[in-house]
């Protein structure tokens, strides 16, 4: 019987073999995706290094020294001119962050926010003009800008233009809530629209986002004083003083408030103190405190002193009657018979000249085309510092009558407002005057 012949595979050195390379193979599968796993960490890693995200992250946390030598090192580089022009923004370097910022817009059109702080720097600097046109772009950019549609509101508010800054500043709130400084805004424009229940409303929401101002209790005291509700303003006051006890407008406005609202034994003397502080502090109507201490010394038979106050009062502001009537019953308290006629005739002089303002926008308003009473209202409101209502009509006049004498008049106003908004160097809404 024969023997079967061995098969190749059945030779112990070709089975030793085939053991070997089993598991080689089957390692060599498992770390074909262990490999591709770390190419794709490698590749990862790298696009995370280069990413916006990080290189923003890197660019955010470097000191100015580092943002100035990367912008040298790469003069072309977007992002780098941003962060460089936000860092000199925030130290208050006003010229070189327009540059910087100039060059982020140049080399990326389409940043939002480069226009934007663009358009904030140049407000800084004063530029009104040009901020507003940065500004405009940014919201090209990106229309839900609360800040940009608040700026814009702001710079319109300055300029007289209660029109064009309400949808402003009304369009801010409804893309932050939360921004205490666009409700505020919205209320000072609403006082001066006189819409004071809305004006009460942007208000309260004002200080229910920052319950730490005291300019946001305050503006809300007054107005609620002024609407008849004397508690709540004067716990609003109260409020106010408590945050900052220096706070000047609340000084006054809560020494007013003793003086005119809350009869006592002590109430003049409460008055006298606050009234005198805030005579020491920053108010945003001086003449005020000056013509409320004036009435205050005339009360305590102290007429020295009244007509002091009371010719501060008119230095501020020559244009209001009240401190004239006043400071006139003073001079007489005196004896100074001299003085109180002259001061008699000037109250006399500017009561005229409201009286005939109120004739004037009567007969206007039935007759719109009347271009010589037109005219004279415009002159008038000029004579009373309404500088606003004046330019207004001047400008209507003009259209209608142009007039080479009469638009050197309104040239010349133009230029003695465009003085007085430099000098006062404002900035910021302010609370108008309530009387």
């Amino acid at each position: 019987m024969s023997v079967p012949s061995k098969s190749k595979f059945d030779d112990p050195s070709t089975q030793s073999r085939r053991a070997t390379a089993l598991p080689a193979r089957a390692s060599a599968f498992r770390l074909l995706p262990l490999l591709l796993v770390g190419l794709v960490l490698i590749g990862t890693a790298w696009g995370v290094r280069s990413s916006r995200w990080v290189r923003e992250t890197a660019l955010r946390g470097k000191d100015l020294p580092d943002l100035e030598a990367a912008v040298r090192a790469r003069p072309d580089d977007a992002l780098a001119q941003y962060y460089l022009a936000k860092r000199y923004y925030l130290e208050r370097r006003f010229p070189e962050a327009r540059d910087a910022y100039t060059a982020a817009v140049r080399l990326d059109p389409s940043s939002a926010r480069a226009h934007l702080g663009l358009g904030l720097t140049l407000f800084e600097l004063g530029d009104m003009g040009q901020a507003r046109s940065e500004l405009a772009q940014a919201l090209q950019q990106d229309s839900h800008l609360a800040w940009a549609e608040y700026m814009l509101g702001k710079i319109a508010w300055l300029e007289n233009n209660l029109a064009e800054a309400v949808p402003h500043v009304k369009r801010a709130t409804q893309l932050d809530p939360r921004s205490d400084q666009a409700w505020y805004g919205l209320g000072i424009c609403y006082i001066q629209l006189r819409r004071y229940n809305e004006a009460m409303d942007a208000m309260r929401q004002a200080v229910a986002r920052n319950e730490a101002s005291p300019r946001y209790h305050t503006a809300l005291g007054e107005l609620l004083v002024y609407r008849g509700n004397v508690d709540e303003g004067r716990k609003e006051y109260e409020r106010a003083l408590q945050l900052n006890p220096d706070y000047g407008p609340a000084c006054g406005l809560m020494g007013s408030l003793y003086m005119h609202k809350m009869p006592g034994l002590d109430s003049l003397d409460r008055a006298e103190a606050l009234l005198l502080k805030a005579t020491r502090l920053d108010t945003y109507h001086p003449q005020d405190v000056y013509f409320d201490l004036g009435q205050l010394y005339i009360q305590k038979g102290q007429f020295k002193k009244a007509v002091e106050a009371l010719q501060q009062s008119i230095r501020i502001d020559p244009r209001d009657e009240r401190p004239y009537y006043i400071l006139a019953k003073a001079y007489r308290r005196l004896g100074d018979t001299k003085s109180a006629d002259a001061t008699e005739k000037r109250f006399r002089f500017i009561s005229e000249r409201h009286v005939l303002k109120e004739s004037l926008e009567a007969r206007l308003s039935h007759v719109p085309e009347d271009a010589a009473n037109r005219l004279r209202l415009a002159r008038v409101y000029r004579d009373l510092g309404l500088s606003e209502q004046a330019v207004e009509q001047y400008a209507v006049y003009l259209r209608q009558h142009p007039d080479d004498a009469v638009r050197r008049e309104f040239n010349q106003l133009l230029q003695e407002e465009a003085q007085s908004r430099a000098n006062r160097k404002q900035r910021d809404f302010v609370a108008p005057h309530l009387q």
